[in-house]
């Protein structure tokens, strides 16, 4: 009460470089790909969208076209037949080029496989990576014509997804690493964000398909060096303090603070975060932080008694916000002097900035960052610090 909230904004056009898009049929019964209607599986074609990133515009042309041109199946709702049920694209911002994954439903097949679903595969796989990058690439810069040959891709993956047609998960978080077929290309996307005040060198950041990537890096940027300029803050009053990381992710934020800490515990549930938080921590200098990674949820972290090791916890979790044992945790911890929260659900936040506020924490400070211009989506970072505490 009584603080401002400033709203910081960043470009309007083109900053998607994320997507999960829908695959069905046409009116024709051809491949289809946009987003879904609100509240229903009505298909919307999105071929020009002003939000995406060009290349993802063009990838859904390409692939439109020779889906087209091999006769591929869409998914169908109805009767849960046909193979392309969704596509996700990934874009290198430095490059431009996209990391394409294609969501198959079907299970894993055996070597050898005949399947009509493996023929239309293998094709559809075979002429994107001849398309976009491979050794019988389309020469783009010599004479080819049309999209197919303008598209950059970066790799290929499939994904493995023969959930019950009513599931509406995109990936099959349960189906394991054998769901996930690496086709071409580098496994990862790496990514660095804009130059951060006081970094030393940029983080390589490392994006497979299967992990969470900010869709809009350029404007989380901006979150991320307001948390360095308030942890470089706190540490002209205490050298070196210690943090823990809740819904750590492959690194986005703790990587990018790093260097301010003497120790940093990061943690996340996804299984396949830990090779990329590990990759990318690897190319740290160990004289600035020790650096450890655990596999684990928030609830689980906060048992293991890490809080009462840690001056400053991060904290960014889903949109659904914190479970009771987390915030039971960090109102009880004793030793945490400063608590960032950043948070993809507003409603969430609230309530539990309610809960927070009635026991240690007090806020200093909060904002709002427009990361999805044209929603009604919020993203709030917000620094709290413990009540009483006039040093920090």
């Amino acid at each position: 009460q009584g603080q401002s909230f400033p709203i910081r904004l960043g470009p309007t056009k083109g900053w998607r470089t994320v997507c999960k898009l829908a695959v069905r049929p046409s009116s024709s019964g051809q491949v289809a790909i946009g987003l879904f209607a609100p509240n229903s599986h009505r298909l919307i074609p999105v071929p020009t969208c002003v939000a995406h990133h060009p290349s993802i515009n063009l990838a859904v042309e390409v692939l439109e076209q020779l889906c087209h041109r091999l006769d591929v199946e869409p998914f169908s709702d109805s009767t849960g037949s046909g193979f392309l049920r969704h596509v996700a694209i990934n874009v290198e911002r430095s490059s431009g080029k996209v990391q394409i994954t294609l969501v198959w439903n079907t299970k894993p097949y055996g070597s050898g496989s005949a399947e009509v679903g493996r023929r239309q595969m293998d094709s559809l796989v075979e002429s994107l990576v001849a398309a976009g990058g491979g050794p019988n690439r389309t020469r783009s810069n010599n004479g080819a014509k049309g999209s197919v040959g303008a598209l950059r891709l970066h790799s290929l993956w499939v994904h493995y997804n023969a959930s019950c047609k009513h599931d509406n998960a995109i990936f099959d978080i349960h189906g394991g690493p054998t769901c996930w077929q690496h086709c071409f290309g580098p496994r990862m996307v790496e990514e660095t964000l804009a130059p951060l005040e006081g970094q030393k060198c940029p983080v390589a950041l490392q994006f497979p398909p299967n992990v969470f990537r900010q869709a809009n890096l350029d404007a989380f940027t901006k979150i991320v060096a307001q948390i360095r300029k308030r942890i470089a803050a706190f540490c002209c009053l205490q050298k070196k303090p210690r943090c823990v990381e809740l819904y750590g992710g492959v690194g986005t934020i703790g990587l990018n603070v790093a260097d301010l800490f003497s120790s940093l515990v990061s943690s996340d549930t996804n299984p396949f975060n830990k090779v990329c938080f590990t990759k990318a921590a690897s190319r740290l200098s160990s004289e600035d932080c020790q650096v450890t990674y655990i596999p684990k949820g928030a609830a689980e972290v906060v048992q293991m008694g890490l809080l009462e090791e840690a001056d400053v916890v991060l904290i960014d979790p889903p949109r659904k916000g914190l479970d009771s044992d987390t915030l039971k945790a960090l109102n009880s911890a004793c030793k945490p002097q400063l608590l960032v929260y950043v948070s993809c659900g507003f409603d969430s936040f609230r309530r539990d900035c309610d809960l927070l506020l009635r026991s240690k924490w007090e806020v200093e400070h909060a904002e709002g960052h427009l990361l999805f211009p044209g929603s009604d989506a919020l993203e709030t970072l917000a620094f709290l610090v413990a009540k009483g505490d006039n040093s920090i």
